[in-house]
């Protein structure tokens, strides 16, 4: 699709709609279940031709465009993100305005949940899924089982991030207003909101149960830098605030379980301890002369995946690192703009 930095540019153009229903189909295959990833190749924003693609980690094999072979048809324009609810995998479509829900061993689709304008990230909280959108002023909240709306929550701008806390409260970045704002799942209300730096966009919680909030920064002509938050979702206190140079716009966001480290792309891959005072000055990952785009932690193996999204016109790769010392383990060819990854 294009870097992080300019996603909202080129997503103020119109979006369209794909088609709503599924057919019924065989599945390719029975997809493995000792050891895999799929990886969210976004796709070029209104070419439709966003895809997913499977890798079997046991064997090295790469099985490409997944979604479209079980299903015999397109999965759409620009695939954001990936989750599991229940025993399925939910596949947010942003500009085709639409949620894929499909079984995990098979990858054939039930019908589509439409309706939705631009549809982001999302978690389940017990019977609901809460997903986050671009244009239409609320999160939408969906019933986990049949994905029929439940509520619309109205929110004050461009919703993106989104993370339960040990509370099961959800947790939602507002990038218009430049605020972390809660919603009570009991009442499906906003109840709170915590201003951090300008156009947040990434959440994560760590081991302390403490809220991570990844800014981008404002862009040109009124550019401001990037910044990292740590915020406490008990009293809603600042922890700790890292503030970037006035150029510096970082993307993404992750924390490691259980080894006390946030990772963050900035030109190269960040390692930041979840203690730490200071802004680390030198990448974990050097990025050298590839793109880093996505990434994602495999806890099976203890790997740190990074996509190098190349022109954005080519097939990206997929980059396992070791998760302890960064050394370069092996890569993979995938679709077109790899931007995450789901492990199972």
């Amino acid at each position: 699709m294009r870097p992080i930095r300019f996603v909202a540019i080129l997503l103020l153009l119109s979006v369209y709609a794909c088609k709503k229903d599924a057919p019924s189909q065989e599945p390719i295959s029975e997809a493995p279940v000792d050891f895999n990833a799929l990886v969210v190749n976004e796709g070029n924003f209104q070419w439709g031709n966003a895809s997913m693609s499977h890798i079997n980690l046991s064997s090295g094999v790469v099985t490409g465009d997944v979604f479209s072979q079980a299903n015999q048809r397109p999965l759409g324009d620009v695939f954001q993100s990936i989750a599991q609810v229940n025993s399925d995998l939910w596949l947010l479509v942003n500009n085709s305005q639409k949620i894929e829900r499909i079984d995990k061993a098979t990858f054939i689709a039930k019908s589509p949940i439409t309706g939705l304008q631009s549809p982001r990230y999302m978690v389940q909280a017990s019977n609901k899924v809460y997903v986050t959108d671009l244009y239409s002023n609320s999160v939408h909240v969906l019933h986990a089982l049949t994905g029929e709306s439940i509520a619309e929550i109205p929110f004050p701008g461009w919703s993106e991030g989104i993370v339960l806390d040990a509370q099961s409260n959800i947790w939602v970045s507002n990038v218009t207003r430049g605020k972390l704002m809660k919603i009570d799942p009991q009442t499906d209300m906003l109840v709170d909101s915590i201003v951090v730096g300008d156009a947040p966009r990434m959440l994560c919680t760590d081991d302390l149960n403490r809220i991570w909030v990844l800014c981008e920064g404002h862009l040109p002509p009124a550019e401001t830098g990037g910044s990292l938050w740590c915020i406490n979702p008990t009293d809603g206190s600042v922890v700790r605030a890292f503030h970037f140079s006035e150029t510096s716009h970082p993307a993404r966001l992750l924390h490691i379980p259980g080894q006390g480290k946030i990772l963050f792309l900035d030109n190269g891959l960040f390692s930041v301890g979840i203690s730490d005072t200071v802004l680390p000055a030198t990448p974990f990952i050097a990025q050298g002369n590839r793109l880093f785009y996505g990434m994602g932690y495999n806890v099976a193996d203890q790997t740190i995946w990074v996509s190098d999204a190349k022109d954005f016109q080519q097939s990206g790769d997929a980059l396992v690192f070791k998760g302890s010392t960064g050394e370069f383990i092996r890569s993979f060819s995938v679709g077109i703009i790899p931007g995450s990854f789901y492990f199972y």
